[in-house]
């Protein structure tokens, strides 16, 4: 039975995309036809990436690119089954760790190094492009970068003459002055399970010894056993007593549109959120930005930012691997960039999209903040094990209602870390 829904899901989910025909066609006049599919659906989005394959498809009249999108969480559930499946798109959206790592060991992307010449490298920035290697070689390239940072009201700020937080107990002072004020101090919105996995992985990377963490990330080794791990999450529950009401029973779109119409000082936040932050405000008012504050005594670089650089793939199925790079190359340079950060307010890991005239004071701090970073511990939920992320965030989820127990949860990921130590 359940080989039979397996391959049902596989036919429904390669039957929705509905490509005019197999895995980059060749037309009887020499047309090249690709497939890509991503996962930004919505117009702003999909319209400038409509425009920049427009911009390539002028300047190699012989390539036609086909798109197919979803909205993230589909677009996760769709990509495992089409990427094993003769309708696999020759490039497509995806996260860096583990997520497409596992794509990579089952041979479905194809190896960008022989490709990757000192032309191509000297255009990037290196700190960006290095999360897409696995095992010394090149899979992906940098579409969009993302970290997280705390957005915070500046006019409440100033009229309680609070100064931004540097470390982890100034943070917990500034919270008890808004709340004693009648504010609420954090906006949070954990219904979709995947916003506490930003809180932890943050908390994991700034307490726990960075050798410790990429050992107990890493499904062959992971034993999860260090006392940094609880005090992590112990960490969290104080920060909850600062949230909203109901964290879980919100959306993380919820939570943001109350930060938006002002009825809390602060929001953990994506630097890519700037315009839906912005789109979401009934009065505009003078919002900046922050880096988590440092843990004084975490054995973690405090100098690093939860978040990674997101980005496209090629499949290694594809029967053009010379033209899906070159269309790969493109999407994710300089050119595409420079209208990207100016169009959508996002960046991606090419040199020179600031250059020539440029204002917008939310967008450049995100960036300098990005580059000033000595590193990313990258996302949570992307970087483990699927079994793993399962645990935490479901264990999160009741940890946030006061159902659980920190030292109880991390005897259940002990657990599990122990059984996927026996299958690799």
């Amino acid at each position: 039975m359940k080989r039979f829904l397996t391959l049902m899901l596989i036919v429904l989910v390669s039957a929705s995309f509905a490509w005019a025909a197999g895995n980059a066609e060749k037309a009887d006049d020499g047309t090249v036809t690709l497939k890509l599919f991503h996962r930004f659906p919505e117009p702003e989005y999909s319209s400038f990436i409509n425009e920049v394959i427009a911009d390539y498809e002028k300047m190699n009249p012989h390539v036609k690119i086909e798109t197919i999108s979803a909205a993230n969480a589909p677009y996760k559930e769709r990509i495992k089954v089409v990427l094993g499946s003769p309708e696999s798109p020759d490039v497509f959206f995806g996260w860096v760790g583990d997520f497409t790592n596992r794509f990579i060991r089952e041979d479905l992307v194809l190896d960008l190094t022989p490709y990757y010449d000192s032309e191509w490298e000297d255009a990037m920035m290196k700190s960006l492009v290095d999360p897409f290697y696995y095992q010394g070689n090149l899979y992906g390239m940098p579409f969009r970068v993302s970290g997280k940072a705390f957005y915070y009201n500046k006019e409440m700020f100033e009229a309680y003459n609070l100064d931004v937080p540097e470390t982890y107990n100034e943070l917990i002072k500034v919270c008890k002055v808004l709340e004693s004020k009648g504010i609420t101090p954090i906006s949070y919105g954990n219904q979709e399970l995947w916003p506490s996995s930003h809180y932890i992985g943050t908390l994991n990377q700034k307490v726990l010894d960075n050798d410790v963490r990429m050992k107990d990330y890493n499904p062959a080794t992971g034993e999860f056993t260090d006392p940094g791990y609880v005090k992590a999450l112990e960490m969290y529950q104080e920060l909850m007593q600062y949230v909203n009401e109901f964290p879980n029973g919100l959306t993380h779109e919820m939570a943001r549109q109350s930060f938006a119409n002002k009825e809390t000082a602060m929001m953990y936040l994506e630097t890519i959120e700037v315009g839906y932050l912005e789109g979401d405000m009934i009065e505009p008012f003078d919002y900046g930005m922050f880096a988590f504050p440092d843990v004084t005594d975490g054995k973690g670089n405090q100098n690093y930012i939860t978040g990674a650089p997101e980005g496209f793939w090629v499949s290694s199925k594809t029967k053009h691997p010379d033209i899906a790079v070159d269309f790969l190359r493109f999407l994710t340079g300089k050119d595409a960039g420079w209208k990207e950060v100016r169009q959508i307010r996002w960046f991606n890991g090419a040199k020179g999209q600031l250059d020539g005239q440029f204002n917008d004071p939310p967008i450049e701090d995100a960036y300098n903040m990005m580059l000033n970073a000595e590193g990313m511990a990258f996302w949570m939920d992307n970087e483990l094990h699927a079994k793993l992320v399962d645990k935490y965030l479901s264990g999160v989820s009741d940890l946030t209602n006061n159902d659980t127990t920190p030292r109880k949860l991390m005897s259940e990921v002990q657990a599990i870390a122990a059984q996927l130590q026996s299958e690799f």
